[in-house]
């Protein structure tokens, strides 16, 4: 008989083999780099930077720091470095889970080559529907949206199948929650056939504690998730089991909505990048209530009401259907304009501004003959960047401030002039460089709003004097309140003087009729009314570019409903570069 010690023995041999067999198969994934890997070398290498990654020899700041002194070298970037630096690096990795983040990243590299040669050797049949596919991918920012980070856990990539397959239509929207850590959990998810038959209304228990119902959006309220169960990974698969081969996803904002699911399908018809004109700035998508109303000629959506999910879902399916009904090349789309209030002429915008810059600063690169009262910074971006409102007496003194503003003049994805102005600053014992934007309120497009004798404006009239800060501040407690200005300088906005500007600086004010996409009179369509209280909010969301990507017209209800963490969002950013 074996001895008990000889047991303990043989049982320790085989458990010292199965784990040197574990690593070594770990290890596979961590050689075999080639010249043709670099770009997954560069996303790799990112992404160890982000979930901070010590291999044998340190983080990669440690281990670069080391290659750079024997090789002369001094950046860090990793895109800067050779394939041998990077593999060298990655082949330095013991732990389990980083050796996993290596696996999918190169399993993931593995998938889009596979994809991109099916697509080059086994093209899907060119039926009406495949070109509404390729016209939406034909748009510049497809790649940016549908760009999934599918390596992560818990994504899933949707069957290619043959190229052949029947064509089947289905549409799909979802609903976000906020929970705890400000994640967007699913909430809901519709989706219709191409008959307009339900395939999909379900309600989803959100991953986490919610913190948000979003019910002026979402309409689902607390109440409504008592008795449901559908969890995530459940609404997942329901969505995947009518992706078969052949299958069309059709939405608006798609993106967001696979990106919600976690589900990777790129063979898509997005209504936001289907639906464009030439003349449009690639930013510019038109929002869905918009198309609606323009193409189909209805009003699905009644304003400041929930959205709809199943609703949201087969309005994009009407969409389609009009395009396949319709010669698509000759349709065209009016870049709509912009209502801009007659106040907001004498005003500025300064954006992407670093947390370290004061307000100071800002209002020394105005002209001192000009009144200018500079607004508190609103930070976002986690406090890295921030915008303001630079105030003037009138739309002629605010001109003479940008003509006479030293930067870089172009235009911003709107259309809005824009100088980028870099300037130096002392921060300690140094010297700093701040470089950021500062653009006009009006461009070629804008429509000046009439002004409206109102209460706020017969308040301006009869001003004889300009008030104290303090006094602005605390006169009515029921009014909203304007940012107190802390510029040092005297007045708040509501007396500025307005100017009443016909055909200024070159822009022709159109007619008050608005005109459909089709060319015909539409009398319900009714520009937005810019609300100046909400002013700094609004034009952030029009302009902050940085990090988090642009917010067009179409895109609405998903500045409010993105998915996923922010912190998520910014490794994602970081190794897609």
């Amino acid at each position: 008989m074996v001895s008990c010690a000889a047991f303990q023995a043989v049982s320790r041999a085989e458990f010292g083999i199965g784990f040197a067999m574990a690593a070594m198969k770990r290890q596979i994934y961590l050689t075999g780099f080639k010249e043709t890997d670099h770009e997954l070398l560069v996303k790799i290498v990112k992404g160890a930077q982000w979930r901070q990654i010590k291999g044998k020899q340190g983080d990669w700041k440690e281990f670069v720091a080391m290659v750079n002194k024997k090789r002369g070298g001094t950046h860090s970037d990793p895109a800067r470095h050779p394939v041998d630096v990077l593999a060298a690096f990655v082949q330095t990795f013991t732990k389990k889970e980083d050796v996993e983040l290596v696996k999918r990243l190169r399993n993931w590299a593995t998938y889009c080559s596979n994809q991109k040669l099916l697509n080059e050797t086994h093209p899907f049949a060119k039926t009406p529907e495949q070109e509404l596919v390729d016209a939406t991918q034909s748009h510049p920012r497809f790649g940016s949206f549908y760009n999934f980070p599918s390596w992560m856990e818990g994504w899933k990539h949707s069957k290619r199948g043959d190229p052949d397959s029947p064509v089947k239509l289905v549409s799909l929207d979802c609903e976000m929650v906020t929970c705890e850590g400000d994640v967007k959990e699913l909430v809901r998810v519709c989706a219709v056939g191409s008959d307009y038959n339900t395939l999909v209304d379900e309600l989803v228990v959100p991953n986490g504690k919610v913190t948000d119902y979003l019910t002026s959006i979402t309409g689902v309220s607390e109440k409504d998730l008592q008795r449901v169960t559908l969890s995530q990974a459940g609404v997942q698969k329901l969505v995947l089991d009518l992706l078969t081969p052949g299958t069309i996803l059709v939405g608006h904002s798609l993106h967001y909505d696979l990106r919600a699911l976690q589900i990777d399908h790129k063979r898509v018809i997005d209504t936001s990048l289907l639906f464009r004109d030439p003349s449009w700035p690639p930013s510019y998508s038109p929002s869905l209530s918009n198309l609606c109303q323009s193409i189909l000629k209805y009003k699905f959506r009644e304003d400041d009401k929930p959205h709809d999910c199943l609703d949201d879902s087969i309005v994009p399916m009407r969409l389609v259907h009009y395009r396949l009904e319709h010669a698509v090349s000759t349709l065209s789309l009016e870049f709509p304009r912009k209502e801009v209030n007659q106040g907001d002429l004498s005003k500025l915008f300064l954006h992407k501004l670093p947390s370290s810059i004061s307000l100071t600063l800002l209002r020394s690169i105005f002209p001192k003959d000009l009144a200018c009262r500079i607004q508190d910074i609103m930070f976002k971006n986690r406090g890295k960047t921030g915008s303001t409102v630079a105030v003037f007496d009138s739309a002629e003194e605010a001109d003479s401030a940008f003509e006479q503003l030293e930067g870089v003049l172009g235009k911003d994805s709107a259309g809005y002039p824009q100088k980028t102005v870099s300037l130096m600053y002392p921060s300690g014992n140094q010297m700093r460089m701040a470089e950021f934007q500062v653009r006009k309120m009006v461009n070629s497009r804008s429509v000046i709003a009439p002004r409206q004798e109102n209460e706020e404006s017969q308040v301006m009239k009869a001003c004889t004097k300009r008030p104290t800060v303090d006094d602005v501040v605390g006169e009515n407690n029921d009014e909203p309140k304007r940012r107190k200005i802390s510029s040092g300088t005297a007045a708040d906005a509501r007396c500025s003087k307005v100017v009443e500007l016909e055909d200024h600086d070159g822009i022709n004010v159109p007619q008050t009729d608005s005109t459909s996409i089709l060319g015909r009179s539409d009398s319900s369509k009714k520009t937005p009314w810019a609300n100046k209280y909400q002013l700094l909010e609004q034009l952030n969301d029009e302009d902050e570019e940085v990090e988090e990507g642009e917010i067009s017209e179409g895109e609405t209800k998903d500045a409010a409903e993105r998915p996923g963490h922010k912190q998520i969002q910014v490794f994602v950013n970081l190794i897609t570069g």
